[in-house]
Order: structure tokens, then sequence, then C-alpha cells
């Protein structure tokens, strides 16, 4: 079914040169499949069989939208698009009694913020707009702000992110288009050492102190059992995996999104055996699960899960880091992408972090102090100590 804007003409225009373009939006991208992955290089990550996931997993609070854009009557672009509602499930509520957040506490309380994303909440690296040519990708700015103000849907938004952009947008167009870099964005990333035949080589190169706590942690990890699960599991186990994921989800100040065992389902019929969820079990009872998803020479551990009760006893966060180190090393991988949260621990591990390219652009107002006090407030707890953690030998 078409919805929100039909044969939309927007008159995009930058200091280099000025575009009219006809935007399509769709609730359904079942009715345009042809056409969009007719656009699409192969194995696009915007493909419809990659955004299904999505919308199969039948998220709360997540509304998607797709736009086909025309010069003329040739399909130029699309762009992918989540809208958020920003609700009390999606941070910690003690944040709001805090002093500096008195100002925004009634209207954090009383309203539901809806924020336009351009990408994935729950992926990196996964730029949420195509154009044939790259020249075009200037138009994003102009399109979602159009999409902002002039939606059918009368959709109000507090804001629009762009996450996850491939290259960085010339500081010319952002500041013409009134948009800002998020700069508080970045991910940890680990690099496979071409030494590192097994996991002990990995061991090896750790200084004393990072080596003695390594085999603490790895000692801790003896009387887990782990098995690789399957869809029938994933079902079978699926109101535990929910609850082992959110202990971790909602020990978080602030969570763009929530996650059900729907969605570890879906990609797993999507990337078979490019997508593992490994569980961790103690007497038989399932008290922490990782998930992988493997590309080309890198893999991803994507969300975890754990019992914090048992965290400690069993080491669960730092033994799930060491095992997806392990299984890179054996894989023959180049790189180990371990997200956004808890840096300190991934660098105590070996990680260093990855710029994204991400903009935001706020309305005026409430939302955008809201959002300037949850952001300081979480940038506030992470700190900056992981900048000076190096776990590695200096000779090495």
């Amino acid at each position: 079914m078409l919805s929100s804007i039909k044969n939309h003409w927007l008159l995009c225009k930058n200091a280099f040169n000025s575009t009219k373009v006809r935007t399509e939006v769709y609730d359904n991208l079942d009715t345009i499949k042809n056409i969009w992955d007719g656009l699409l290089p192969s194995n696009h990550h915007l493909s419809h069989a990659s955004l299904n996931v999505l919308s199969h997993a039948n998220l709360e609070d997540l509304v998607y939208k797709y736009i086909l854009v025309y010069d003329e009557k040739e399909v130029i672009g699309c762009i992918y698009l989540q809208i958020l509602q920003f609700n009390h499930k999606h941070y910690d509520n003690s944040v709001l009694e805090k002093p500096q957040f008195y100002l925004v506490k009634s209207f954090v309380l009383k309203q539901h913020i809806h924020l336009l994303v351009c990408g994935n909440l729950f992926r990196i690296n996964f730029q949420g707009f195509y154009f044939k040519n790259q020249e075009s990708n200037a138009l994003i700015f102009d399109i979602l702000s159009d999409y902002s103000k002039n939606n059918n849907d009368k959709q109000n938004f507090c804001g629009i992110l762009i996450k996850d952009v491939e290259k960085p947008a010339s500081p010319v167009v952002i500041q013409e288009k009134r948009f800002q870099p998020f700069k508080d964005d970045i991910t940890m990333e680990l690099y496979i050492r071409n030494s590192w035949i097994v996991f002990d080589d990995y061991l090896k190169n750790l200084s004393r102190k990072y080596l003695q706590r390594a085999k603490k942690i790895l000692k801790a990890n003896e009387s887990i059992q782990k098995r690789k699960l399957s869809i029938e599991d994933m079902n079978l186990y699926g109101s535990r995996i929910e609850e082992l994921y959110k202990q971790v989800a909602l020990s978080q100040s602030i969570r763009m999104g929530i996650l059900n065992v729907n969605y570890f389902i879906e990609l797993k019929k999507y990337y078979h055996e490019s997508f593992e969820m490994l569980g961790y079990f103690v007497n038989d009872k399932l008290v922490a699960f990782s998930t992988y998803i493997y590309y080309q020479d890198s893999m991803e551990i994507h969300f975890i899960g754990f019992d914090y009760q048992k965290n400690e006893a069993y080491k669960l966060y730092f033994n799930i880091l060491f095992d997806g180190i392990k299984i890179a090393i054996e894989k023959k991988l180049q790189r180990i992408e371990l997200g956004r949260t808890a840096k300190e621990a991934k660098a105590s591990a070996g990680a260093v972090s990855a710029d994204i390219y991400n903009y935001i652009k706020l309305k005026h107002g409430l939302p955008s102090l809201a959002f300037s006090f949850f952001n300081s407030f979480f940038n506030s707890n992470v700190g900056d100590s992981w900048k000076s953690r190096n776990p590695f030998k200096e000779s090495v």
C-alpha cells in the first residue's frame, strides 16, 4: 500500500547544485521489492530480505518507512527509515530524578517523543540510504528534512538522526542543512594479529597484569557448558533469552529500541550459517548467550545477554569477549566488531575505538534540551578511562 507522500516534488539546493527530485513513501516494502532490489548492488545490506528481518520481528515502538527517489521517471535512490517512539521503556527512570533533569522531567514523562532515524538502530555500518551516483548523497539531508515536515501521517518529530554514513558529508552541506555531526557515537573494534594462530597466541601477547586476569576469567569458565542454539532452541528458550537480553539492555541509561527473540530467529533465517547464537549453560540452565554475525574477513559480536547474579561467579561477560576472540582467530578473520557499550571492558581486551559518521538535526525547544541532557548524562557515565587501557606487552 502506498502511503504518506506520493509524487511529492522537492527542489534540493546546496552550494554545489540544484536538483529537482520526486519521492514516494511506502509502509510495506513487499509492494516495491522488485524496484527496490533492482536499484541496489547484489547482496546489499538494504535488500528487501535483509530489511524484513526487522519488519518480521514485530518490535515494539518502531515503525518503518521506505522511500523511493526519482529524477523524472528514473529511480535514483532509496531510503530506509525507522521511526522510534521514545518513551519510558527507553531510559532509566531514576535518571530523571537527578537535579540536572528538572527542566525536562515533566516534558519527557508527559510526551512520547518520536525520532526519525535513517538507518538501523540495531546494526553498525548499516547506512540507511543508497543512491546510484554517490554525488547525490547530499540529497538525503533535504529529503529527510522535508519528510519530517510534510509527511501525510502528520507525524511530529523531535529530531532526525542519519546513522552510519559511509563517508563523511561535506561540512558546507551539513551547516547549510542545519544538521550537526553526532561525534559522541563510537564503536569498538579488535584487530586480529597475523601472529595469532591459536587463542594461546593472543594470551601470550598480554602483559603480565592482564594475563593473570585472563587466566582467572578463563578458570571461571571451565564449569560452563556451551552449545550453538538452533531456531528450535531459540523458540524453546525464547522467554529466557529475552530475560537475559533485558538484564543487559536495561542496565544502560539509554536504550534506543528493545529487541525480542523473534529478531534473533529472523536473523538466523536470513544469514543461515553466517549467524550464530551461542548458549552458556550451568546445570542445564541458560545463564548467558552471545550472537555472532560473520562477514567475509570480519565478524561482529552482535547482541548478548547474561544473568547478572551469575556474572561474578562465572565471569560471563569477559568470557563472552574471549570466546569471540577465539572464534575470530580460529576462523582466520581480521577484525571483530564489538559495538558501542562497555568501552572499558572491551579496551581491556585489546579493542580500539573507530569513528562513525552520524548526523543529527533537533527541533528547537524542549526536545533539543532533553536530548542534550540525556546525551551529556550518558557520556559522563561512560567517562574516558577506557582510552588508557592497553592489555598488550609494549614490545609486541
